[in-house]
């Protein structure tokens, strides 16, 4: 019995960190090309990701550009609706796997924090992730889509 606990804990340990790749859409990546999008923790799609917790977002793009400056926006469509999803450091160059300057031709992985409140509603939604070459207007570096469901 003893050791059925504690395979079963291992196993839960296990799926607890693991991410996979999600399906995904482009949506309008103008000076770069999105190869992977990844949430951890899932383990199967769409991700159901639970309020009250963290997840990582990945996302592995080819840069088209040489910058110095990345900035994130995230915004969620539920029932029709874009709304935008604030994120506890959009600022792509700290933080987030990426040194800045990103360079043109380089390939880069870039994970960022999605907190997901207690407050959201129990939906399905389409999150779009974009990552600028400016704070405010400027080029996409990438644009990515794709599906998860707040539980």
């Amino acid at each position: 019995m003893k050791f059925l606990i504690t395979i079963s804990a291992v196993l839960l340990l296990i799926g607890a960190g693991h991410a996979i790749n999600v399906k995904f859409r482009d949506c309008g990546s103008q000076v770069g090309v999105v190869n992977t999008v990844s949430v951890e923790p899932c383990t199967a799609q769409p991700c159901r990701l639970q309020k009250g917790r963290n997840y990582t977002i990945g996302v592995t793009f080819t840069s088209a550009e040489t910058t110095t400056k990345a900035h994130s926006k995230v915004y969620g469509t539920v029932f029709g609706v874009r709304v935008p999803f604030p994120l506890p450091q959009p600022d792509a160059c700290l933080e987030s796997g990426i040194s800045c300057p990103i360079q043109n031709g380089q390939q880069y992985t870039y994970k960022a924090s999605l907190p997901i409140s207690t407050h959201y509603p129990s939906v399905k939604v389409i999150v779009e992730w974009d990552l600028m070459d400016h704070e405010s207007g400027g080029n996409k570096l990438f644009c990515t889509q794709f599906a998860i469901a707040l539980i």
